[in-house]
Formats: structure tokens, C-alpha cells, sequence
């Protein structure tokens, strides 16, 4: 992997996929031979499209509250508006979703898409709780870095080399001091990512995100010295989040 060309930009899941089994990475991201479907999933929806599904609704939801400076104040839970809104977006995104033929069988479809709908007005409810507590207002959603014209993130390593990065950062919040907060969303389970910690950061490699998710928005939204935290949020796994700082803890760890 570190043989990689200088201009080769790597993924934070590429990186891990490498770090969980390295044959795996060479047949996939070296070779391009894709893994077989799943057949249990003939029948519903994939997890490819159900993430992105959830990811579009939010990024529309998002995007249009900050660009339209719609937003209510920390302490001001998301209005009744914001709530028939997202209702809204739901019945446009799950409409298109049908019109293509990538939900699955008519019943698993009518009991999933509830299940998202609830998990999303979960979310609101979820998001007021948090913003409140940290004093949080979001700032942009859906952030590319190595991507569209914008410039990668650039890691250094010991050894005097360094790795160049892309990806998209699903969330960005400030809190009132300045501090920056990086959300990515998941739409899997938690499994052993709940076990990441600022002792444990990465879990030997395994959940590259957050840090370097987070360098990044830091680069692009904050200064060297700005305080940034970052967190997985599970929508569909009980609205749960785990995360960290990123401290001189996990930067040395890292």
C-alpha cells in the first residue's frame, strides 16, 4: 500500500478495508473484482442504497436550512416546519427511489420506509437534544475534500512520506466558541466502533474516519488550533453516537 504512487488519493474505507485484510484490498481497489450480492438482499433494499437514501434526505434537509439561514438557535428545538419538511423530502426521495426499481419487494418496502421515517424524526429529536447540550449550530453538510476542485487532505507520516485523501464529511456543527463538531452518519451497526475512544482512536486501523474526517474540516472550516470533536451517528441502530476529540492524544496515536 505505502508503494502507492504520489498521486494516488486515498479513502478513509479503502485504507481500513486494507488494514482489515489485505488481500481483500489488493482484489477489490488493486484488481477491481467486485464482491458477490448478497442474495438475502434480493428481496429489500441493499445497504448501498438504503445509505445513500439517508444520506441524500439529510444533505437536502441540511443544505437548504443553512443555505435559506433557516436554522433555529441551539437551544430552540427544529419547529414543526422543519419537521413537515423533512417529512417532504422523505416522500420525494423515497418516490424516486421506487420510480427506479431499488426497493425491494412491496411489503419489506412499506415496513423499512416507516422505519426510516422514524428514524429521521428520531434524528430531529435526537439533534435538538445535542445542539442544546454542546450549544451547536450546523454549518455545512456533504463537505468534499480531494474532490470537485477542492484540495486533498495531505497526512505526513514518520518516515518523511505522506498520503493524500478524499471523501465527503457528512456534517459540520460550531458550537459558540468556535470549536468545531464533525458528524459522520451510518445507516450499519455499531459493532466493536463502539469501543473507539481518545485512548483508542482507530482500533488498530480499523475506523480511519473521524480523524481524518475531522483534520479536514478543520482545514477547511477552522484554523490549526481550532477544538474539533467528531462522532459516528447510527441512525438506524437506536440514533446512538460514539466518538472523540481530536487531541495530541489521538494525533500521536495516529
Amino acid at each position: 500500500l505505502f508503494s502507492i504512487d504520489k498521486s494516488t488519493i486515498l479513502t478513509a474505507t479503502s485504507l481500513e478495508a486494507w488494514v482489515e485484510c489485505p488481500y481483500a484490498y489488493f482484489m477489490r481497489h488493486i484488481l477491481a473484482v467486485g464482491t458477490v450480492e448478497d442474495p438475502a438482499d434480493e428481496d429489500g433494499m441493499t445497504s448501498l442504497v438504503r445509505g445513500s437514501l439517508m444520506h441524500r434526505i439529510l444533505d437536502r434537509f441540511l443544505n437548504e436550512s443553512i443555505n435559506a439561514n433557516d436554522l433555529p438557535y441551539p437551544e430552540v428545538p427544529w419547529s414543526p416546519i422543519h419537521h413537515q419538511r423533512m417529512d417532504q423530502i422523505c416522500e420525494e426521495e423515497f418516490t424516486l427511489v421506487e420510480s427506479r426499481g431499488l426497493t425491494g419487494r412491496t411489503l419489506l418496502w412499506q415496513r423499512e420506509s416507516n422505519q426510516l421515517r422514524q428514524a429521521l424524526s428520531k434524528f430531529l429529536l435526537d439533534d435538538d437534544k445535542r445542539r442544546k447540550d454542546n450549544m451547536l449550530t450546523p454549518v455545512a453538510s456533504e463537505i468534499p475534500f480531494g474532490l470537485e476542485g477542492v484540495k486533498p487532505l495531505i497526512l505526513h507520516l514518520s518516515n518523511e512520506r505522506s498520503l493524500r485523501f478524499r471523501g465527503r464529511i457528512d456534517r459540520v456543527d460550531r458550537d459558540t466558541d468556535g470549536s468545531l463538531f464533525v458528524t459522520d452518519f451510518k445507516t450499519g451497526k455499531r459493532r466493536d466502533s463502539s469501543k473507539i475512544s481518545e485512548n483508542s482512536p482507530t482500533l488498530n486501523g480499523r475506523y480511519l474516519q473521524l480523524p481524518l474526517y475531522g483534520l479536514a474540516a478543520r482545514e477547511l472550516l477552522g484554523t490549526p488550533n481550532t477544538h474539533l470533536e467528531t462522532q459516528y451517528w447510527f441512525l438506524l441502530d437506536g440514533g446512538t453516537s460514539v466518538g472523540h476529540l481530536i487531541s495530541d492524544l489521538v494525533l500521536k496515536q495516529y
